[in-house]
């Protein structure tokens, strides 16, 4: 009978990933994925079909991704590890800590990509209750989960569910009035909104030189207890402080005031889905659904798939213009 394969791609490059930008060592890595049995936590919410899993102590994701991008992804590495040597600090970029090629009998061969989990609370701070979970893309078309679909299991809500400013459209393509309401703002602090708007737009600048387009801000909104200096659980394994200055208060980005005064709300944020070329099928994607927005006398500019260069600019205008 078949035997399973297992391979992994570029090992080196990401355990230099993973030991210099996540401060993950190896034998806690392999602790991870192989000591401890992985939790299942079912297909993504988009297109892709992905599937996910979770290393035992939640702070690992491994995501199921589409053949076509394997090839992208060891096309960009060299590129992606220079811009993380340089930037290791302040990207929003995810950290991809392992890609591996997985053949069972009588199954196609499965791409796994292992990165961080951007909603991770390490255990200390255990007490820290993730309120709401965003996936932005700064497209106001089938960018609103309704009520319904949250009742059937949906937990990440999307643009027009964050800021009911905007008007726009739910999956079925039912219209969504904008309320009368102004745009939700996310506190961050006037000292830091400078950095965190720098560094977003230094990413941006990455995606789009390598023709990227389709990513998100995943964003979380956690609430802080009255007394946040009071900690719960207890850190059983190896836990660096944070591999990011986003992460850097209870797994990560304490809200201020613009007077900088501490807010009992945390945001976890990132950006993801960062391997979805501008390629032949995305432009005539493109091509179709602005033919059809503009034939119903619609906007054809707020489609999700377009040029990674009106992507970039139509995103960061977005994310931007929500924090404060």
């Amino acid at each position: 009978p078949p035997k399973p394969s297992f391979e992994a791609v570029a090992p080196e490059v990401f355990r230099a990933i993973r030991e210099q930008f996540f401060f993950l060592p190896q034998t806690e890595y392999r602790r991870c994925l192989c000591i401890e049995p992985l939790i299942h936590a079912g297909a993504g919410g988009g297109k892709s079909g992905s599937y996910f899993l979770f290393s035992a102590d939640r702070r690992l994701i491994i995501k199921s991704v589409k053949k076509a991008e394997l090839p992208f992804l060891t096309r960009i590495l060299s590129d992606y590890f220079a811009h993380l040597e340089a930037n290791w600090y302040h990207s929003l970029l995810p950290r991809f800590l392992g890609l591996y090629k997985v053949k069972l009998p009588r199954r196609p061969v499965d791409i796994l990509l292992v990165m961080n989990n951007l909603f991770f609370i390490p255990p200390r701070h255990s007490n820290v209750q993730l309120l709401e979970a965003f996936d932005l893309k700064g497209s106001l078309l089938k960018r609103f989960v309704t009520a319904e679909e949250i009742v059937q299991g949906t937990s990440v809500l999307k643009d027009l569910n964050f800021c009911r400013h905007h008007s726009g459209t739910d999956n079925q393509g039912n219209q969504v009035p904008a309320e009368c309401s102004a745009c939700r703002q996310l506190h961050i602090g006037r000292a830091r909104w400078a950095s965190l708007t720098a560094n977003l737009m230094n990413d941006v600048d990455f995606l789009r030189e390598h023709n990227i387009m389709d990513y998100s801000l995943l964003l979380g909104v956690a609430e802080l207890p009255p007394d946040p200096s009071q900690t719960s659980g207890e850190d059983t394994y190896f836990w660096p402080d944070c591999y990011s200055q986003w992460q850097s208060d209870a797994g990560g980005m304490r809200g201020r005031s613009e007077a900088g005064k501490e807010l009992q709300v945390v945001y976890f944020m990132g950006i993801v889905d960062v391997l979805q070329e501008f390629n032949m099928t995305k432009r005539l994607e493109s091509a179709y659904k602005q033919r059809v927005q503009r034939l119903a006398g619609q906007d054809a500019s707020k489609i999700s798939s377009v040029d990674s260069s009106v992507y970039a600019q139509r995103f960061t205008e977005f994310i931007t213009s929500h924090w404060s």
